[in-house]
């Protein structure tokens, strides 16, 4: 139990274990872990009628079998499944709302607390099921140790990332004054066709690798490894794309109808994607001239990386899936009525799903543009060329020193650029900034982001590390890096 400035958390957990010597030659054992827990998410400082929570339980599984077909070949097989949910919500929703229908942030200062809590956030969260299973095959033949296998991984997901920003609208007040006047700076709502979706997506590795012991002083690990990732799909079609392409490749003209600018119910979450990544590798450990106290090691090779599905979300929360509009300087109180920012939200809610279905485009939609996520035509998996080299010396019985040069390339890592839609708006003291544009690119959206491959990394270092044996069993180390 754990408490949260009066809130109280609680969790239990059940497990056991079976190890069973099924015979000679096969060895299977069984675990399962079931988890139950509710955790104080957040505790507000002005009323625990805006407390948050999330029950989280977690039950996992798996069974690992190992047969040994002679002495020199082995087989390992697992299967696993798991099943966690973690959802976060209002502790009491219809109460929150009744006393205060939004969540505000001061965005000018810190000095006042958030009114409505951290609500805009919730309800959120996901469930996931799990189902994995692996097999590794090992094979001694003289000097050669090979092994491979395979690696397949799957996850059904309920979504629910819809609801923030759905049930309670998030407003920001940069100006007290015009708050005090009244007033609301920004009023963010979305409004989803559900609070929740769900999806999948799935992930398959094979290997290769020979480790060749060439004589007594030289060994030799080649490995090659191929990945594929599934395109994540929605069960309900509820995801959402551009027609012709990503934001900077379709048309900008104004007078194209949103219903063929925009790809409603579709079942993938990209366009394409890559379908396999090759990956070889190779690492060398050697004594040079029979020297038992020098080692020389070193390896080179690419690795692939998955997507994360948090990106997913995204394009799942395009329009007209999910509408989202950021207005502000309206009414803040609901009973202002259609002046207010709550209706004036709904209703323009209401008129771009009017345009949109009756073939409407940006001049002929009467209020605020939708935001929108694009995605580049081909999503690559990210990469890393990795490589190291390292020489360790013994000096001595008790002393031993080790330098190791390690060094990785990034490449195809993912970058979300905000500004394909940016503009400037000029004033009495400047007419540019940078390379913005005056107008607005395209006049059917709002903020536009775009999900691209264009992301590099680099990294070299260095690390020099001594280890000395003492008396009666202590021994120290001294590490550097650069």
């Amino acid at each position: 139990f754990h408490s949260n400035a009066g809130q109280l958390s609680h969790e239990y957990i059940i497990a056991t274990r079976v190890d069973w010597n099924a015979a000679t030659n096969d060895k299977l054992n069984f675990r399962f872990r079931a988890d139950r827990g509710l955790q104080a998410t957040y505790t507000d400082p002005i009323s625990p009628t805006f407390n948050a929570v999330s029950g989280q339980p977690q039950d996992e599984g798996q069974m690992n079998w190992t047969h040994a077909f002679s002495p020199s070949v082995l087989n390992s097989f697992i299967v696993s499944g798991l099943y966690y949910s973690a959802f976060f919500k209002s502790a009491n929703q219809t109460a929150a709302t009744a006393l205060f229908p939004y969540a505000q942030i001061w965005g000018d200062t810190n000095i006042y607390s958030l009114l409505g809590g951290e609500n805009y956030a919730f309800p959120q969260g996901r469930n996931v099921t799990q189902a994995q299973f692996v097999d590794d095959l090992s094979i001694t033949r003289g000097s050669h140790e090979l092994k491979m296998g395979v690696n397949f991984k799957r996850l059904d997901i309920t979504d629910g990332i819809f609801g923030a920003r759905a049930v309670t609208p998030e407003t920001i007040v940069f100006s007290t004054s015009g708050f005090s006047s009244g007033f609301i700076d920004s009023f963010r709502q979305r409004f989803p066709t559900r609070l929740e979706q769900p999806m999948a997506m799935w992930s398959l590795g094979l290997y290769f690798q020979d480790q060749w012991r060439v004589n007594r002083n030289l060994r030799l690990t080649m490995t090659l490894r191929a990945d594929r990732n599934s395109n994540a799909v929605c069960q309900t079609n509820c995801f959402t794309a551009l027609s012709g392409g990503d934001f900077n490749q379709i048309t900008h003209d104004p007078t194209t109808p949103y219903n063929q600018l925009i790809k409603a119910n579709q079942h993938t979450a990209f366009p394409n994607i890559e379908k396999v990544v090759l990956q070889p590798r190779f690492g060398f450990a050697w004594t040079p001239m029979g020297r038992q106290n020098t080692v020389i090691r070193g390896g080179v090779g690419l690795f692939s990386d998955l997507y994360p599905g948090t990106i997913i979300d995204s394009f799942a929360r395009n329009s007209p899936s999910l509408n989202s509009f950021i207005i502000g300087n309206l009414p803040y109180s609901p009973d202002e009525g259609v002046n207010s920012a709550v209706q004036t939200a709904a209703a323009t809610n209401a008129a771009f799903l009017a345009n949109f279905n009756s073939g409407g485009n940006a001049l002929t939609l009467p209020t605020a543009r939708p935001t929108f996520n694009s995605v580049v035509s081909t999503l690559k998996n990210p990469k890393y060329i990795e490589w190291n080299f390292e020489v360790q010396q013994a000096i001595g019985s008790k002393t031993s020193l080790n330098l190791n040069y390690v060094g990785n390339r990034g490449y195809d890592e993912f970058i979300t650029d905000n500004s394909p839609n940016s503009f400037f708006v000029g004033n009495s003291n400047t007419s540019t900034f940078g390379s913005l544009p005056s107008a607005r690119p395209d006049d059917h959206f709002g903020v536009v982001s775009l999900l691209t491959n264009q992301g590099i990394s680099r990294y070299n270092g260095l690390t020099a590390t001594v280890n000395r044996r003492f008396t009666a069993g202590f021994q120290g180390s001294f590490n550097y890096t650069w």
